[in-house]
């Protein structure tokens, strides 16, 4: 806050609230919603079901992708439509039998609608392992491409994919880390510069909230070690103030008694003369 309040001049605003589960800028990017393209598709084996939402990897459920056979090249691709920050890929394999075909097969990221691996960013190369596959990775792009070379290989193996998960965010909305702006420390995050903004892109103030805001608990604003005004929503709802010698000068509270503890009260009327003044 830039102006005086209560007479304090300088003033930080503490929000204190209660988060479920961990936060993660890099949260699970909803894959359901794109389109996804193969080379061929053997049997029922569409490219979609490897972004269907479902990790079974048993072909009778119905969620595993198949290629054709007798292939030397195949490849299954996904479009996000935009630049997305990626911070992993999973991977999950067909579970029931045929898990070598993802032997060796390689995963990519980049920007390029192509089908060839050397337009994109290598993450990392699978295995025949029936586990989830997890590639951490920092790297930006549009596409994820599955690629599959049979080249010198005894048999070409069809490519089957039972399920692609990725993490990440839109490209440009996560705060980087460590860049002298927002620094993740473990469970918390930093910024040490400019200006926040919710709701404007113009923040004017070092938290600038266009629209409502709601703390699960209470909200104080502070100077030094101790608060001045707090504002507590519970069942016992308060807001009360402080002068410099922490005592309470006001309290307003939805339990209990109300007061004013110093100056005077105004009604109608900017300059009372009495503890309680009403012009009217």
């Amino acid at each position: 806050m830039k102006r005086n309040i209560f007479g304090i001049k300088k003033t930080v605003i503490l929000l204190t609230a209660f988060i479920t589960g961990s936060y993660c800028f890099a949260q699970q990017i909803d894959l359901t919603q794109f389109t996804a393209e193969q080379y061929r598709t053997g049997t029922v084996g569409v490219p979609q079901r490897a972004i269907d939402g479902d990790t079974n990897g048993s072909w009778s459920n119905g969620s595993v992708t198949h290629t054709t056979n007798n292939d030397i090249i195949s490849w299954w691709r996904v479009d996000l439509l935009a630049e997305y920050d990626f911070s992993r890929i999973d991977v999950y394999n067909r579970t029931d039998c045929c898990s070598s075909r993802l032997n060796g097969v390689t995963v990519h990221v980049g920007n390029a609608a192509s089908t060839d691996p050397s337009d994109y960013t290598l993450i990392g190369t699978l295995s025949g392992s029936t586990s989830v596959q997890q590639l951490n990775t920092n790297v930006t792009g549009r596409y994820i491409c599955i690629h599959k070379d049979n080249t010198g290989q005894p048999t070409n193996e069809v490519l089957s994919i039972a399920e692609v998960h990725a993490f990440g965010a839109l490209s440009g909305t996560t705060p980087a880390g460590g860049s002298g702006q927002w620094t993740d420390n473990g469970n918390s995050i930093s910024y040490n510069a400019g200006n926040v903004g919710i709701g404007t892109s113009s923040p004017t103030a070092k938290l600038d909230v266009h629209g409502a805001l709601r703390a699960e608990q209470h909200v104080t604003v502070q100077a030094g070690s101790s608060y001045k005004v707090a504002m507590n929503g519970q069942s016992d709802g308060y807001i009360t103030g402080r002068d410099n010698s922490f005592t309470n000068k006001f309290l307003i509270t939805a339990k209990g008694n109300s007061y004013l503890n110093g100056g005077n009260v105004g009604i109608g009327t900017s300059a009372p003369d009495a503890p309680l003044t009403v012009n009217g």
